[in-house]
């Protein structure tokens, strides 16, 4: 796995990217940081210069990886920033291995889906019933309707772009964290844009509501990838202040 050090004056930091990209999407934040924490960047398994899994992992799977690696750095105790999908395995991190991990930061976090009206969700339900039954056609008759006319006009850009990573991918957004988002136990900060189309901002909203020990802060100029350019100095500013804080 592809990983950068930074130098920094305070605990480890480990900082993970979200879906599609790599650790150079995140390191202009973590150069910021470096006043309040030593930041770990990884290019995710499948991301960046890091090789693909070998089998469909979980976000609690990659919250295993990122433990593997600290172990080889000896590094016990840390925190984390993560971004979109690195924000999920933040929270796996957090709640599978809650004596390890000191403080969350979530910055458009994914793992809690928006919450929909019921004809939505019946709609999404029969687009998706039409998906499984194209692909079952498919396999029988040799066909390839779903990849030629299903997939491009429901497949998210995410999906479009997924490659060999699809079936992780797939897995990925039928994971709910919801249900178990109570079981994080340690002080959160959840930065979030107001414009933002891929995370909605119902959904950090839910985030803060279901864990326990959340701050939730929301920036209505930004969308998605509220950390970009200036936007990193404005994210900065909250995140510096939050982890120099000592516990009570």
């Amino acid at each position: 796995m592809h990983t950068i050090e930074l130098q920094g004056n305070g605990p480890p930091l480990l900082v993970l990217h979200g879906w599609g990209q790599s650790h150079e999407a995140l390191t202009p934040l973590a150069e910021l940081l470096t006043p309040a924490a030593k930041p770990y960047l990884v290019d995710l398994p499948g991301f960046g210069q890091s090789k693909i899994p070998e089998n469909v992992w979980s976000a609690y799977d990659y919250a295993d990886c990122m433990v593997r690696y600290l172990d080889m750095q000896q590094i016990d105790k840390f925190s984390v920033l993560g971004h979109s999908f690195g924000g999920k395995i933040a929270m796996c991190l957090a709640m599978r291995y809650p004596e390890r991990v000191e403080k969350l930061v979530l910055v458009a976090a994914s793992g809690v889906p928006p919450q929909r009206s019921l004809i939505r969700r019946l709609k999404m339900k029969s687009i998706v019933s039409a998906g499984k039954l194209l692909k079952s056609y498919d396999r029988i008759f040799g066909t390839q309707h779903f990849q030629q006319k299903y997939a491009p006009k429901f497949g998210s850009r995410d999906y479009k772009n997924a490659g060999n990573m699809r079936p992780i991918l797939v897995k990925s957004v039928n994971e709910d964290l919801a249900p178990v988002l109570s079981q994080v136990k340690c002080k959160t900060l959840i930065l979030w844009g107001e414009n933002d189309p891929e995370t909605p901002l119902e959904s950090g909203k839910r985030l803060a509501n279901l864990i326990p020990e959340s701050t939730f802060c929301s920036f209505p100029y930004h969308d998605h990838q509220l950390f970009q350019d200036a936007g990193a100095h404005l994210c900065a500013r909250y995140i510096t202040p939050f982890l120099q804080e000592k516990k009570q």
